[in-house]
Formats: structure tokens, sequence, C-alpha cells
């Protein structure tokens, strides 16, 4: 059988981001990203890191990310 790759939603910040990690990101929590979006762009975050940078992408350049990896 196929694995399920439905995300978890790890949080839903104060500014009501739902923030998400993928089960592709596998058991031992490193070298894992999170993901958020608003209105006009995807967010990226260190999942070890909530309150660090964060990484902000058009939705027109997370597609094309999406395709590279």
């Amino acid at each position: 059988m196929g694995h399920d790759r439905r995300p978890t939603v790890v949080e839903v910040d104060s500014k009501g981001h739902v923030w998400v990690k993928s089960s592709a990101s596998g058991g031992d929590n490193t070298n894992c990203v999170e993901v958020a979006h608003d209105d006009t762009s995807i967010l990226v975050r260190d999942s070890k890191d909530h309150g660090g940078r964060r990484l902000r992408l058009r939705f027109a350049t997370w597609q094309t990310l999406l395709r590279q990896i």
C-alpha cells in the first residue's frame, strides 16, 4: 500500500498561519521544514526554530521550487 502523504499540522500561530510538516519529513525531526501560507505567499521555517527567520516565497516561485526537487 502507498504511504499517506497528508501533512501534519504543527501549530496555528498568532497570525492565524497554519504550519504543517510533510509526512515525508520522517520521524527523526532533523533537517525538516514547516510551511504555511497567507493571501500572497508561502512561508517556510525551520521545524526546530519556530521563532526564527522565515522564508517568504510567491506562489509561482514555490511551485517552481517543488518542480525542481
